[in-house]
């Protein structure tokens, strides 16, 4: 039987802060193709003595589910009811990160992704705003394809959500612990094997959401009739 993993505390650069050894009530939704989030609470005290690691526990840091992802810890709510001490706390996939960064582009065709010219791709572009990612894996139908639109002060991640997946066909997949973003097409991901996933003993609680392929035959359809 698998144990429960490790919860490891980090700064934004990975820097290892230390073990998050009394992790109390741990939950999770884990999206595919959202932000996935994960909750739980950590007391200030063990036995009389004082944890260290409780007052690291800040926003913008970054809480390691050791084996499973990384996520962004937003700014824990302290509750002291005289007897016990403790902080719950809330953290998102380490994407959430692309939300805080404001994209702008004028009207115009834009070429999704190419390898050898990525500067002026759709892409590169956004790569020139989170320098701390990078891309990966693209699909091959996705490299030299074009598309006009324009965006204005809108996120980044909501810009590559809505937008981006609309007009390019596309699913983004990001490796929280590498900081790349995978970009897989529509067509691609309906000729792939289902895959399944065994969360036991990772959190007490967990919840997955994930296209059936009936869902992603209705999304391919409304792609098709929004770029006709």
């Amino acid at each position: 039987m698998k144990k429960r993993p490790n919860f490891i505390l980090r700064n934004l650069d990975n820097t290892k802060i230390g073990a998050l050894g009394h992790i109390l009530n741990p939950s999770g939704v884990i999206n595919y193709n959202e932000i996935s989030e994960i909750s739980f609470e950590y007391p200030a005290y063990d036995n009389g003595e004082k944890l260290d690691e409780y007052d690291l526990l800040t926003s913008m840091r970054i809480v390691d589910v050791e084996g499973y992802g990384q996520f962004i810890l937003q700014k824990p709510i302290e509750n002291d009811d005289t007897v016990k001490k403790i902080k719950s706390c809330k953290a998102y996939s380490l994407e959430y990160e692309l939300s805080g960064k404001k994209i702008t582009l004028e009207e115009g065709t834009y070429n999704f992704w190419n390898p050898l010219a990525p500067d002026s791709t759709v892409m590169g572009i956004i790569l020139s705003e989170v320098p701390s990612w990078k891309i990966g894996t693209v699909s091959p139908d996705l490299i030299g394809k074009y598309r006009t639109y324009s965006v204005d002060n809108q996120a980044i991640y909501n810009f590559m959500k809505s937008d981006l997946q609309n007009a390019y066909g596309c699913i983004f997949d990001f490796d929280t612990y590498t900081r790349t973003i995978h970009v897989r097409s529509i067509d691609s991901l309906l000729s792939t094997k289902a895959v399944y996933l065994s969360t036991k003993n990772l959190l007490n609680k967990i919840e997955i959401e994930y296209y059936s392929q009936e869902e992603l035959e209705r999304l391919i359809e409304l792609m098709e009739s929004m770029n006709s």
